[in-house]
């Protein structure tokens, strides 16, 4: 087995509390506890956040997952859909 580790930092200190790969391996969708879904790509030099969104819920993101459409962000009972 091997293992790459990639650590996500940015400048907020919400909880990370949900992830999702894109299917073409490059980019990654993230859902934390303050609301914020991030798009992350990854390249030879690592990974770096190109968009985000902040969406209001109490309890923050519970899920999120790619679609044909975009992303689809999960939290409070509601789902967005996250488009360029």
């Amino acid at each position: 087995l091997t293992s790459d580790h990639t650590r996500l930092t940015t400048t907020s200190n919400a909880r990370l509390t949900s992830l999702s790969w894109h299917p073409d391996g490059l980019c990654l969708a993230t859902g934390a506890s303050d609301g914020r879904v991030r798009v992350w790509h990854f390249g030879a030099a690592g990974g770096r956040v190109v968009g985000e969104v902040r969406v209001s819920v109490e309890r923050g993101i519970s899920q999120v997952g790619w679609s044909g459409e975009g992303i689809i962000a999960a939290g409070d009972r509601r789902l967005w859909l996250i488009t360029e």
